[in-house]
């Protein structure tokens, strides 16, 4: 096959289109062989990528369009207006940095792309600046009904921005997949009531400042948030009613200043909270599958800790626990040796005295035995209100 030459032409006069589609920018080049002959009046198959930092930087925006050359080998496209390959045209946010325009052409129509060309873009036309980087996104996103999951992908493509606060996924029935992983901070997370929804991605959230609930998802069977570290002044993470969710996973979260709830979760096993250290309320009731809690990190519990109804509960862990006021570990499965264990542990967290410590209703019944018989009568002489079976 004989080598040939791609002039790319980038002509000042870029024309941004406005209408209900995206935007838009005028692109023209002209294709000669390598002979100089010009390619004239024939179809060709341009692939084109917007690259980011550098002629081989990362691609924010790759689309294909088929187009025809007039007499002079001149062939027009309006980027933006192609089949999108990956991302979209209307999110490049053009004020972040500097942008190339790659073009690899198949001059037979095809998808084989032999000749290829890069030119980085020196200036950015106005209206496109301004209208990425005047997106601020909307305070609420809401998704809802018989969305889709591109449908999804492409509202939150276009309502995502630092404004937002909302993000709320409720009610659907088409969506079985959601990628929330550009959300890094937000007040308010509502994923409720979704019939189909077994995937969501929030591998970029760091922070919540209010209120998280991921309830009645019929098909969802894991949660990970794996970049969240704190809750700040939150009123409550409620993970309820979730009956294929196997795994709720918090890899990064130290902080917890907020109610956390997982409850009525029928077939969950796994609840990892590995680098938590501080939490005001934990709540893990009705989990019938559940066998382990294990808190490796825990130092302070600034309110309660409660821990019910896991009907095949029998281990839990807070090697590091140091204070703490309520602990109401009810109607689970722990045998003694564990009951043991805990009482033996309250001796040591602070206050040493009007601590609530409840650990009955144990199936089967599971009181203190040896040392922690001890223990029980220690903790009830020093002033703290302690029960077991």
């Amino acid at each position: 096959m004989k080598n040939i030459t791609l002039i790319a032409l980038l002509l000042c006069s870029f024309t941004i289109l406005f209408a209900q589609a995206p935007q838009k920018m005028s692109y023209q080049s002209v294709i000669r062989k390598a002979d100089g002959s010009l390619v004239s009046n024939t179809s060709v198959k341009i692939k084109v990528s917007i690259l980011q930092g550098s002629a081989t930087g990362t691609a924010s925006y790759v689309e294909t369009q088929t187009a025809t050359t007039n007499p002079n080998g001149l062939v027009t496209l309006e980027i933006g207006g192609g089949t999108p390959v990956t991302g979209t045209f209307s999110s490049i946010n053009w004020g972040s940095g500097t942008y190339f325009i790659k073009t690899e052409t198949d001059i037979t129509g095809g998808t084989n792309y032999t000749i290829s060309g890069v030119s980085q873009l020196l200036s950015v036309p106005y209206a496109l600046y301004a209208g990425s980087t005047q997106n601020k996104g909307k305070t609420s996103i809401v998704l809802t009904g018989n969305i889709t999951n591109e449908q999804a992908a492409a509202q939150i493509a276009a309502e995502l921005g630092p404004y937002t606060e909302n993000v709320y996924i409720q009610n659907t029935t088409g969506l079985t997949a959601v990628d929330l992983s550009m959300c890094t901070n937000l007040v308010n997370l509502g994923i409720d009531y979704n019939t189909n929804l077994s995937s969501i991605n929030l591998n970029g959230l760091t922070s919540m400042y209010k209120t998280a609930s991921v309830s009645y998802n019929n098909t969802l069977t894991n949660l990970s948030f794996p970049k969240l570290t704190t809750t700040t002044n939150s009123d409550r993470i409620s993970i309820r009613h979730n009956p294929a969710i196997t795994s709720i996973s918090f890899p990064a979260l130290i902080n917890s200043v907020t109610y956390l709830s997982i409850q009525y979760n029928d077939a969950l096993t796994t609840v990892s909270l590995p680098v938590l250290t501080t939490a005001n309320d934990l709540y893990l009731a009705d989990n019938p599958q559940i066998t382990t809690i294990n808190f490796p990190s825990l130092t302070q519990i600034t309110s309660t800790i409660q821990i019910n109804f896991c009907a095949k509960l029998t281990s839990i862990g807070i090697p590091s626990l140091q204070s703490g006021n309520s602990f109401r570990i009810y109607n689970n499965a722990l045998p003694s040796s564990q009951i043991n264990m805990i009482l033996n542990k309250m001796l040591t967290v602070t206050p040493t005295s009007g601590k609530y410590i409840g650990l009955t209703g144990q199936n089967p019944p599971a009181p203190p035995t040896g040392q922690g018989i001890t223990d029980k009568a220690t903790l009830i002489s020093t002033g703290n209100s302690v029960t077991t079976d």
